[in-house]
């Protein structure tokens, strides 16, 4: 095959040509040949201007013959770009044409070459394959870094889950931090501070550097804590990771609030306790001053007839002793009941658990209310014969009886043959303690209601509506339960407190 073209019409069509003579020596080339083949010059060996890679025949020497319409390939030796295409014979002369084109991957090699699509009049098809070419590893690493930027998001959702579910049971601040440091230590391999602070908000802000972040963690504009993130490497502050900060200090500082709100509650919770034990108290206070009149009363009486008996010498030893035993017994019942009142009014909130008998605490609150409810006509009947052994705050659970008892005498008082039985039993590894009444029970439309604060049916002055709720929350804390017992005949409330076995 023999080309007939001008040079000019060559030129159009193969603008990347080079022409050999005999000798192998360039004898003319292409107008874009020489972004390619910088060192390019007519007169030169082609040895000089690139390295043949096939044929083996122009590899080793020049025939003209031997590659005549074979395909060669080439590479320059100053651009390190590689050539593919036809050795053609032309006419006019001996000279071979060898219509080449660069091979190339990218578009990049375009820029680095100073090459564009007027080099490529003849290729477009070419230059649309790299365009396309381009076009697709641009797709493709776009689609990379949105798959790693979803990789990390879920990671970091992950994360924060982890974390959240954490804070959602703890009761104590510190347990969270704790549990952040740890995660964030181990997941991320960041060293994680806290800081506890009291300062205003505005002193301590958002600080983030290549290695170092600081969160505020802030409760209505009160700086309460600070966390400090360090790092070895380089912190890439991505969108993922604005998302994981924000979400972070949003699940801390929620928890803070909560532990805020749940030490208001806890505190009011003690307030309420109290308030309603000198309620109690007042309800009780004529039956107490009865209670400690009748000791009293003996005391005096006797005092009075064993001095007169003395000085008139009418008393033998054995009377006498007698009667100092009966003194020293009434003391003895006039002194439990006040170290009762005393126990009873103050602050049992911070007392440590310790192993009780029920039947104990039972018979210790009777001493309190039992004239009081004797004094009105009702009959009290306890069934509690025998150890019942638990945990819990004696002064606590005694005033949950009080408050039971209390609320029994008010509502039967007037009623025909009251009465009131306080009995224990076993139930599945707990102790049941029923207070039950000669009542016929309460209304439903309000037995939803009993236990809610400041709900009451007493008159005005009479009670605070704060007992049954108060009750209720001192048993929970005891790892026990309240209720009203909708299925009973009478009127009754029932509590559990876990058994303690025996030593």
């Amino acid at each position: 095959m023999e080309l007939k073209l001008d040079r000019a019409a060559i030129e159009l069509l193969y603008p990347f040509f080079v022409c050999l003579n005999s000798q192998g020596q360039v004898t003319a080339f292409g107008r874009s040949a020489l972004k390619c083949f910088q060192n390019l010059k007519e007169g030169k060996h082609y040895h000089e201007v690139f390295l043949v890679v096939a044929p083996r025949a122009l590899k080793e020497h020049f025939d003209s013959d031997l590659i005549h319409n074979k395909i060669v390939n080439i590479k320059s030796v100053t651009t390190n770009m590689s050539f593919t295409g036809q050795a053609i014979r032309l006419d006019q002369s001996n000279d071979v044409f060898l219509a080449i084109t660069p091979v190339l991957q990218d578009t990049d090699a375009l820029g680095r070459f100073q090459l564009s699509y007027s080099d490529f009049p003849t290729y477009s098809p070419v230059f649309d394959f790299l365009i396309l070419t381009q076009a697709e590893r641009f797709a493709r690493r776009e689609q990379t870094k949105a798959l790693n930027a979803m990789e990390e998001q879920h990671s970091f959702a992950k994360l924060n889950l982890e974390i959240a579910n954490f804070c959602s049971r703890c009761s104590e601040i510190a347990d969270a931090l704790d549990f952040v440091k740890f995660t964030l230590n181990k997941a991320l391999d960041w060293k994680v501070q806290t800081e506890k602070s009291e300062t205003n908000a505005e002193s301590v802000s958002k600080e983030i550097s290549e290695r170092n972040i600081v969160l505020p963690l802030s409760v209505e504009n009160q700086l309460r804590y600070v966390l400090r993130i360090e790092s070895e490497q380089t912190i890439f502050y991505n969108d993922s990771l604005k998302i994981f900060l924000s979400s972070l200090c949003f699940t801390l500082e929620n928890l803070i609030t909560r532990m805020d709100q749940y030490a208001s509650i806890q505190e009011a919770q003690a307030m309420r306790v109290n308030s309603l034990k000198l309620v109690t108290l007042g309800e009780m206070a004529a039956g107490i001053a009865h209670e400690l009149n009748n000791p009293l009363a003996v005391i005096q009486g006797l005092a009075w007839l064993t001095l007169s008996k003395l000085k008139a010498g009418q008393i033998p030893v054995e009377k006498f002793e007698e009667n100092m035993q009966k003194v020293i017994k009434m003391t003895e019942r006039s002194s439990k009941i006040i170290n009762g009142l005393r126990v009873f009014a103050r602050d049992t909130g911070d007392d440590p658990m310790e192993k009780i008998d029920l039947a104990n605490v039972i018979e210790e609150t009777m001493e309190l209310c039992r004239t009081r409810i004797i004094n009105r006509g009702i009959r009290l009947d306890i069934e509690a014969d025998g150890k019942f052994h638990s945990w819990g705050r004696p002064i606590q659970i005694s005033q949950v009886l009080l408050n039971l008892l209390n609320n029994a005498t008010d509502a039967i008082e007037n009623s025909n043959d009251p009465w009131i039985r306080v009995s224990i039993s076993a139930v599945n590894d707990q102790w049941e303690v029923s207070v039950t009444d000669s009542g016929n029970g309460i209304p439903a439309q309000i037995v939803e209601k009993i236990m809610s604060p400041f709900f009451t049916t007493k008159p005005p002055g009479k009670g605070t509506g704060l007992g049954l709720s108060i009750a209720s929350g001192i048993l929970k804390s005891h790892g026990g339960d309240f209720w009203y017992d909708t299925k009973a005949p009478n009127t009754t409330f029932r509590f559990t407190l876990p058994m303690t076995p025996e030593l």
